[in-house]
């Protein structure tokens, strides 16, 4: 079985089309390498180094020892594809998420799992699609063939301190979000929308990590604000934003484990909204986000005064 991080790595590949002669010996070896290996390595990474589900640890640590990395992906498919990917999530850990939680969650159409190993064959298969496509469509090469971007990113986050995943970048049209909690059903339309996971590590002294996510849509016109900084007030252009904090998403995870959130079959409310999306030929496709632990520095290897200056820098603002 082909592992994520084969799969992801064809999928941020691009083949040059340059003529060989002006290829330079460097970039022949490469190519060379990669025959050998059968697909190119990420930032040279030995064999040794891949973990079970196959997507290579970061090479180099950073300098806090309260830093979790976290590599991502999107992952889009057609109505086709529906009973595959309902194979993928049999093979998923839905109990992750306690119960009460669970329950809201499918109400607003959010499904949530954790795959431990490698990832099914079905996902893998079609990441490939995907990586294919993304060589014959000088649309898709260029990011315009959704609203979806499917690149692999790798983040640094700090103990607490929050980033943006971003889902689905700027719409050009109104995105309409419908949301129930407590039998109570509101609406929303949002012009200019981006639609995005907040997203908040903190890592575990036994080498996990806590990964929580709140959808959040930002929307309109930048304004100018003003924001608590270290020293004091400082100006800052923001748009205005929707946060649902009654479907965080919460949840602890190995190392190499990968999260796994998507709409709900069929797609409906929130998460419609959130993962959907519209491609350039008017079709509409799912999105999967995948999100996994590559690394942290808190386990029990470390002392106690490691694991004491990473709890500190967890309380700072």
């Amino acid at each position: 079985m082909r592992t994520l991080g084969k799969s992801l790595q064809r999928i941020g590949n691009r083949r040059s089309d340059r003529p060989a002669r002006l290829l330079s010996f460097v970039s022949l070896c490469a190519i060379v390498i990669a025959c050998i290996n059968g697909c190119a390595r990420w930032h040279g990474l030995n064999k040794t180094e891949e973990p079970a589900s196959g997507l290579p640890i970061a090479a180099t640590k950073p300098s806090t020892p309260d830093t979790v990395t976290i590599e991502t992906a999107l992952v889009r498919y057609d109505e086709d594809r529906v009973i595959e990917m309902q194979r993928v999530w049999a093979l998923a850990d839905e109990s992750i998420i306690d119960f009460e939680q669970r329950r809201l969650l499918d109400c607003n159409g959010i499904r949530v799992g954790v795959i431990r190993g490698e990832l099914p064959q079905q996902l893998v298969q079609q990441m490939e699609a995907s990586r294919q496509q993304q060589q014959q469509d000088i649309v898709e090469q260029l990011g315009l063939g959704a609203d979806v971007d499917s690149r692999i990113r790798t983040l640094d986050c700090r103990a607490g301190r929050r980033k943006e995943l971003v889902v689905r970048r700027e719409l050009a049209h109104p995105l309409s979000v419908i949301s129930t909690v407590d039998g109570s059903m509101s609406g929303h339309v949002f012009d200019r929308a981006t639609a995005l996971l907040s997203m908040t590590v903190y890592p575990q002294t036994d080498g996990k990590a806590t990964i929580e996510l709140v959808p959040e849509v930002q929307y309109g016109e930048p304004k100018q604000s003003f924001v608590s900084a270290e020293f004091g007030m400082r100006q800052e252009m923001k748009r205005d934003s929707k946060i649902w904090k009654q479907f965080k998403i919460r949840a602890t995870l190995a190392s190499s484990e990968v999260l796994m959130i998507s709409s709900s079959t069929p797609s409906k409310a929130l998460g419609h909204a959130f993962f959907t999306t519209e491609t350039n030929k008017r079709t509409e496709e799912h999105v999967v986000v995948l999100i996994r632990l590559a690394s942290t520095q808190m386990d029990n290897l470390f002392n106690d005064d490691i694991v004491n200056q990473a709890r500190a820098l967890m309380d700072q603002p």
